[in-house]
């Protein structure tokens, strides 16, 4: 487990239980089942000293862009409501855009040492991570924070591009809670662009309806410059907000 503490917040980012093993040939035919025939997937995995690795490309040569994400459950459904299975369906019909694929951490990920994980993230070289929790308001407000490791080797883009994301939730129904930076010492958080997301919400149909949809086009849209990497710049202080 690891804990994210500023002021009077406390994140609690949960790495959940890993659901088991998923070879990368069958998780790819899951979340390709859907996208237009003239789309040719051309997948590999290759298993030297546990090494797993993986590409996408198209029939034109394009690749598409990778957007991991790992979503953390601590949503009480209520209401008939569940934004997290919401979210889960959204990332279905996104995976049915040519230009972009959305691939699930732990799916990937599971079992794997740290050193396995790196060589994932060097060969996807995911756009961004997100790492996403999800869970009920306590003080009856929509509220949208991201947290950027204070370790992570591309740690202006991560903050950039976190500062993009909570911007765009800054509406009448749903509140920027800033960016903030943490230590974190998870492979996922520190060796490509990421942030975890922390979403409050009321859980009600119109909240999760919006919230759903701005994190959707933050997706589709999102595009970090990363020509090297850089080590992280990082003030003395342990909280950076805006």
């Amino acid at each position: 487990m690891c804990f994210f503490y500023w002021d009077n917040y406390n994140i609690f980012y949960h790495n959940l239980g890993m659901l088991g093993t998923i070879h990368v040939f069958k998780y790819l035919e899951l979340i390709y089942k859907n996208v237009q025939m003239k789309t040719l997937i051309k997948s590999s995995a290759l298993a030297v000293a546990g090494l797993v690795s993986f590409s996408f490309t198209t029939l034109d040569d394009q690749t598409p862009k990778v957007v991991i994400v790992d979503i953390v459950d601590n949503i009480e459904t209520t209401n008939n409501q569940n934004i997290t299975q919401t979210f889960r369906q959204q990332i279905e019909k996104l995976n049915q855009d040519e230009t972009v694929k959305i691939v699930e951490w732990k799916k990937i990920a599971d079992g794997l040492d740290d050193a396995k994980k790196k060589e994932i993230l060097d060969s996807i070289k995911p756009e961004v991570i997100l790492t996403v929790n999800f869970k009920n308001t306590t003080d009856g407000n929509n509220t949208v924070t991201a947290v950027v490791s204070k370790n992570n080797q591309h740690f202006d883009h991560s903050l950039g591009t976190a500062r993009n994301l909570t911007a765009s939730f800054d509406t009448a129904l749903v509140k920027n809670g800033g960016v903030f930076q943490a230590e974190s010492e998870y492979i996922q958080d520190n060796f490509a662009p990421a942030m975890f997301v922390s979403i409050e919400t009321k859980n009600d149909q119109q909240s999760n309806t919006e919230i759903v949809e701005t994190l959707s086009q933050y997706i589709k849209d999102v595009k970090v410059e990363t020509t090297e990497e850089t080590s992280p710049q990082v003030k003395s202080e342990d909280v950076e907000i805006d």
